[in-house]
């Protein structure tokens, strides 16, 4: 399997989505789940994902994140619920099962599609 590049994923994450929440902390369980999406991208068949390289996974998260940045809802820019605040996606949402298969299904991107 390949070595998951935890922290350029972090960096690319703060990159490419400057607005989100910052992760200050990069601990055993964020690494668990940056791994865990890492491991399982690297087999997918959908754009931007299937890589078999470090260098190639990195650029395929880039490529995910900028994505996710067009989105209203990841990025607080869409109309909330009433009451509520508007949502921002932080690394454990995109980074979580479900959150990641709801970004990759385009759940997020309804306005544009």
């Amino acid at each position: 399997p390949l070595h998951c590049p935890a922290e350029k994923i972090v960096d690319a994450y703060h990159r490419l989505m400057p607005d989100n929440p910052r992760c200050k902390v990069l601990n055993a369980a964020r690494r668990g789940a940056i791994k865990a999406r890492w491991t399982e991208a690297a087999k997918l068949t959908c754009k931007p994902f299937g890589y078999s390289s470090a260098s190639s996974g990195i650029f395929a998260w880039e490529a995910f994140f900028a994505i996710c940045a067009e989105s209203p809802f990841l990025t607080g820019r869409a109309n909330p619920q009433p009451g509520k605040p508007p949502f921002l996606a932080d690394i454990d949402f995109l980074m979580s099962p479900l959150g990641f298969a709801k970004c990759l299904e385009n759940k997020y991107h309804r306005e544009a599609a």
